[in-house]
């Protein structure tokens, strides 16, 4: 039985049904794939960004959004390659409960932004939170609260369609294998082995749901695992190596410099004089 950790009930401020996640500007770019109840929508403020949503591929530069539908495997790609104080963009969670209220076919309907005038609506109302949320307003929260449900009453008159294809359990339960098993000498033959594929078929079919190869994918987010353990453990590289699952010391080191344009050490030394200097 695989573990699921993906269908969480997202979490609020101050009571409120949504979260704010504020994306720092940085060379490093965090990619895993995952999936919620909760409807997403992220603005760029700064740079590039290339989104993932359930296979489709999305690059969104300044003054620009993406929404991830409920349930939707997404991650993204920021494309900066220096740190700096300004934020890149925000995500803004609307929980799916509260949603539910509202709208109660929330199941049977997902959001398509296809018209520029109210993409512009909702990168204002964006805007609008962004500004409330850094503010010392004693109503910061109210005016939050109130134009989340703006952007609601917006993506349901203007966005609405109706969801005719079936969320893919089956992309969602190889992403959790590979979350769960990453550490190991995983090959692809060995997952496709595994849910019952040929080979061929489960890199066509890997390729099409996730936007990345098999490899791509594993390697990017064994990278992920190796960063968090360069920031929160004085391990060496050839211990993060293996404990990440890459074959040897050199193997990390070079997948590392590929991704990010830099060694571990390198990072290390540059994540932590950042931090110290902010």
């Amino acid at each position: 039985m695989l573990n699921n950790p993906y269908y969480e009930i997202t979490k609020t401020i101050n009571n409120l049904p949504v979260n704010i996640i504020i994306h720092p500007i940085s060379p490093i770019q965090i990619i895993e794939a995952h999936w919620h109840r909760a409807l997403e929508i992220s603005i760029v403020f700064e740079g590039e960004v290339i989104f993932y949503n359930a296979n489709k591929q999305k690059r969104c530069q300044k003054n620009d959004i993406n929404l991830t539908n409920c349930e939707e495997i997404h991650y993204s790609i920021p494309q900066y390659t220096h740190f700096d104080d300004k934020n890149g963009g925000f995500t803004l969670q609307i929980n799916y409960d509260f949603l539910y209220r509202f709208l109660p076919d929330i199941d049977q309907i997902y959001f398509e932004i296809t018209d520029n005038k109210v993409r512009q609506k909702l990168v204002q109302c964006m805007y609008k939170i962004y500004n409330y949320y850094l503010s010392h307003l004693d109503t910061k929260y109210m005016r939050i609260y109130a134009t989340t449900l703006e952007i609601i009453a917006i993506l349901y008159e203007q966005c609405k369609k109706k969801r005719t294809i079936p969320s893919t359990n089956k992309t969602k339960e190889i992403i959790q294998y590979i979350h769960q098993y990453y550490q190991t000498n995983l090959l692809s033959k060995d997952v496709a082995d595994y849910f019952g594929y040929s080979r061929e078929y489960f890199s066509r079919f890997f390729k099409q749901e996730i936007g990345l190869s098999f490899k791509q994918y594993l390697t990017y987010f064994r990278l992920h695992k190796a960063i968090q353990l360069l920031e929160h453990t004085h391990k060496t590289n050839d211990e993060i190596a293996y404990e990440v699952g890459f074959n040897n010391e050199n193997q990390f080191i070079t997948n590392f410099k590929k991704q990010f344009q830099m060694t571990p050490g390198q990072y290390k030394k540059s994540h932590f004089q950042y931090k110290n200097v902010k």
